[in-house]
């Protein structure tokens, strides 16, 4: 009877539970496979919704990076001044250079200068092209706001540009506006790696017309196919081919804002994607940007989650088997824990028991922590009567930082529309006033003539909230009618609910005084040390000469003399003595070189007989006989006779402590010489391809030909009239350029 009750305990538990648990394991396998491909759709919704926030966002970036290098350019001084003559080579000139080697770096493909007018005054990049006036939506708004504008705009060729306009004021006037642009075809591939998405960009045919954009085409070197959609072009794509799917997808969903999800097996990956609209500077829609993300790894994952419900499947099916034939055991066991069972409500009725007591201390302990909480509230009135007393001393700290200000070393004052509010008793001992006298009166009358429009700026500026300089240097006028020197730093401040200036004064007058004599040191200074440069070269070229005429030509005669006493005496004495003799002629040949050499060192005769173009071309094929792994390419376009003689030597020294300092530390293979006339102006520039230079160290370090190293180049540039620069990166060497007016 025990065991006919076994069984069908069996058949009564484990076959629906098996019929069960194998329902309920197909149809969450089924929710999990479903539930993974609607995350999957989902994701690339949300991808789709992000796509356009993340391309603004990022054109934004670019537009901030490129507002940053808009900076530079606008407070460019040279490039200032010639946009005020209108000179437009010098302009092209300065803007070619930032264009090649500043720009590069952000793919900016457009660079402009455009006059009040909206004349193009000069395209960088296209800089034969001038004169047509630019009708563009960012140049609209930058016109209307007075302000930067940007965004993407559609070229008449079918290039689609991100493009940033800033107005140019010089001088408190609006002198025109500068304009980059970095064209699209540029930015997919960055885009693509901000996303993760390949992204295909599309244009409406009616926005462009069919002969130009062709042209267009072929003037860039880029292909295209008109005919690949019927109402839309691709301009730009990530991808190498379009697939067919997309080009169906494109077709069927065109002109609307479809939601729908775009399949696409490709290349042996899985895609999904869809459409975002393309919307131009003046917020209109142009065109689509097909978004394709890649899905392989998703695909794969499902993939591999069917082998593993399956395989999960027939582990659970060989579990319930064996969990059939341990259920009789279970049974058996279960009468025994019944015993154990009886046993265990007895051990809990002395647990309840037990609890109870627990109970009664934890009202006691509740009790206690009631007195406890009371004793804090009165701690907390405590608390309440010291913050009364800060308040107390907070008064009188104040009445102290009043005091404080009254007695400041420095002059303290408000101004409020224009006028003099506030002002400490050194404020106004520094005018020789009264303090009552200059209370109510306008600030501009202590400021000297001259410095009141520049002062009136700064004042508008920071009123209205725009960038101005925290510390200035200006003139004021004492009351004896004297001038003073102040140094001024004023902030924008609430004063009785109104805007105001609050700042503070010092008097700099002894140590502008003090500068101007510093001043007047370096000038003597630079004056002696040319007369030491110049007392140096003519004591070298007289020791050189010297050297040449006496230790040379003695040196010579003893060749001479050797050579006539080895063919008289050959044959008449030994030929161990002959030899001797022969032996003696290279060392004094080798003598005579190092001489020539020091003599070359200390001043090349080349440089006087011949000038600085021939010497310039000696010392860089004896340099490169020297030095084999360093490559000398020069670039010189002037002629000797226009070259002043006063710069000679400080050329051939400039370029000799140049070449040295590269050989020593540069580590660099290639080295560029460029000698020129510039208009009024010659300029030298000498740039290597090496690691660049540790300025500061070499500054101070003495060169082995008793100059004083990249100072020593400096100082004699300045001394001959010219103006030295030197940059130094380890991307891209180092840089050194002179010019002389």
């Amino acid at each position: 009877m025990g065991q006919t009750s076994i069984v069908k305990f069996k058949f009564l538990i484990i076959i629906p539970l098996s019929v069960a648990l194998a329902g309920l394991f197909a149809t969450a396998a089924l929710l999990i496979y479903r539930y993974q491909r609607i995350q999957i759709d989902q994701k690339v919704h949300s991808h789709l919704e992000n796509v356009q926030r993340i391309s603004h966002s990022h054109l934004t970036g670019l537009s901030q990076t490129m507002n940053g290098i808009m900076a530079f350019i606008k407070v460019n001084k040279p490039l200032r001044d010639a946009w005020l003559k209108k000179d437009r080579e010098a302009i092209f000139e300065l803007a070619d250079w930032i264009f090649k080697h500043i720009l590069v770096d952000l793919r900016v493909t457009h660079f402009y200068f455009i006059e009040p007018n909206r004349d193009c005054f000069l395209r960088v990049h296209k800089p034969d092209y001038y004169g047509d006036s630019i009708r563009r939506s960012t140049l609209d708004r930058s016109i209307k706001t007075k302000a930067p504008a940007s965004g993407m705009e559609l070229g008449p060729l079918g290039t689609l540009t991100l493009r940033l306009v800033h107005p140019w004021r010089i001088n408190g006037r609006d002198s025109g506006y500068i304009e980059l642009g970095v064209e699209i075809e540029n930015m997919a591939h960055r885009l693509k790696g901000v996303l993760g998405s390949d992204l295909i960009f599309t244009v409406e045919k009616a926005l462009l017309d069919r002969s130009r954009w062709n042209a267009g085409l072929k003037m860039m070197g880029r292909s295209g196919d008109w005919d690949l959609f019927s109402d839309v072009v691709a301009i730009s794509q990530t991808i190498k081919a379009i697939p067919p799917e997309v080009k169906q997808f494109i077709e069927i969903h065109r002109g609307k804002n479809a939601k729908q999800i775009l399949k696409v097996a490709y290349d042996f990956k899985h895609y999904k994607g869809g459409l975002v609209p393309l919307i131009d500077a003046g917020n209109q829609v142009i065109g689509k940007i097909v978004v394709l993300k890649d899905i392989t790894a998703e695909t794969e994952l499902l993939d591999t989650l069917v082998i593993i419900l399956i395989t999960s499947s027939a582990v659970g099916a060989a579990l319930i088997t064996i969990f059939y034939f341990f259920v009789g055991g279970i049974e058996r066991r279960l009468r025994a824990s019944h015993d154990e069972l009886t046993s265990e409500i007895a051990e809990r009725k002395y647990a309840q028991n037990a609890l109870q007591k627990a109970h009664d201390k934890m009202e006691t302990r509740v009790k206690e922590a009631t007195a406890e909480l009371m004793e804090l509230n009165e701690e907390l009135h405590q608390q309440v009567f010291e913050c009364e007393s800060a308040e107390t001393a907070l008064r009188e700290s104040e009445e102290k930082y009043s005091t404080l200000v009254e007695d400041a070393l420095i002059g303290v004052y408000i101004v409020q529309d224009g006028k003099i509010r506030f002002a400490n008793n050194k404020f106004a001992d520094i005018f020789g006033h009264m303090r009552e006298q200059i209370i109510g009166i306008d600030s501009l009358e202590l400021i000297h003539p001259d410095d009141r429009p520049a002062v009136m700026e700064i004042r508008e500026n920071r009123l209205a909230g725009r960038d101005t300089p925290s510390v200035y240097e200006v003139r004021g006028i004492r009351k004896t009618g004297e001038t003073v020197w102040l140094l001024r730093s004023n902030t924008l401040i609430q004063y009785r609910n109104s805007p105001a200036i609050a700042g503070n004064i010092a008097d700099i007058t002894q140590r502008k005084e003090a500068e101007a004599n510093l001043r007047q040191s370096e000038k003597e200074h630079r004056i002696l040390s040319g007369r030491l440069l110049s007392a140096e070269e003519n004591e070298r070229k007289k020791i050189a000469r010297e050297v040449h005429d006496s230790i040379g030509q003695a040196l010579s005669a003893i060749k001479y003399s050797l050579e006539n006493a080895i063919s008289k005496y050959r044959g008449r004495i030994s030929a161990s003595e002959i030899k001797h003799l022969e032996a003696i002629v290279p060392i004094t040949q080798q003598s005579i070189e190092e001489v020539r050499r020091i003599t070359m060192d200390l001043r090349p005769s080349i440089l006087d007989d011949l000038g600085i173009l021939a010497t310039i071309n000696w010392f860089c094929r004896e340099f490169e006989e020297i030095y084999h792994g360093i490559t000398i390419k020069k670039e010189i376009a002037l002629k000797e006779d226009v070259i002043p003689p006063s710069i000679k030597t400080a050329i051939y020294r400039v370029v000799q402590e140049a070449l040295n300092n590269i050989a020593k530390h540069s580590q660099a293979d290639l080295v560029r010489i460029q000698l020129k006339k510039v208009r009024n102006r010659i300029d030298l520039e000498i740039l290597d391809n090496g690691i660049g230079l540790d300025m500061e160290a070499l500054l101070a370090m003495p060169s082995p030909e008793g100059g004083f190293g990249l100072a020593s180049m400096k100082e004699r540039a300045k001394l001959s009239g010219g103006t030295f620069q030197l940059n130094a990166s380890p991307e891209e060497g180092t840089r050194i350029h002179i010019s002389w007016q």
